[in-house]
């Protein structure tokens, strides 16, 4: 009993690097929200790359600023969705607000999340959000991931001369 009971403790300790196996991925994710207990896999950053991004302003609706974007997923391992992050930039390139956003937000309708992508899928990202003026010249986006211990982490500030 006890050997089980440390079995166990040390799959659940490693529970977010297992969950990047794609055999284990769907049945640790059913485990764990059947517990009701976050799981977070541990997805490799440079598994994603982001292709291209530009905003268009009233694309979707009149006073809207559209971010639009193609993340490929690179590598040799299948991976998860990941979160992505716009930044809005003054014309001195300093930051005016940020925001990180969901699947389901970027995704809208083709959502799926619990999904793994397969090298050489690419993301589609539409991110609609209120025309902020004269005062934004430009943008950033960035992919990040969830981390159990760092909480969200992004691509450029890990790696800050990769664009």
């Amino acid at each position: 009993m006890l050997a089980l009971a440390l079995l166990i403790q040390v799959l659940h300790q490693q529970r977010d690097d297992l969950a990047t196996h794609p055999a284990l991925t769907e049945a640790l994710q059913r485990t764990y929200a059947a517990l009701g207990l976050p799981l977070w896999p541990a997805w490799d950053l440079r598994a994603y790359e982001l292709r291209n991004s530009e905003a268009v302003a009233d694309r979707s609706n009149p006073g809207a600023l559209d971010i639009l974007a193609r993340i490929a997923v690179v590598g040799s391992d299948p991976v998860g969705m990941p979160l992505v992050r716009v930044t809005l930039r003054d014309r001195l390139s300093r930051p005016l607000g940020s925001r990180v956003f969901q699947p389901e937000e970027y995704l809208g309708e083709k959502a799926q999340p619990r999904k793994l992508l397969s090298p050489g899928t690419l993301i589609p990202v539409e991110i609609s959000l209120q025309d902020p003026g004269t005062d934004a010249q430009g943008f950033d986006v960035d992919v990040c991931v969830m981390n159990r211990r760092e909480g969200i982490v992004c691509r450029v500030d890990r790696e800050p001369f990769v664009r």
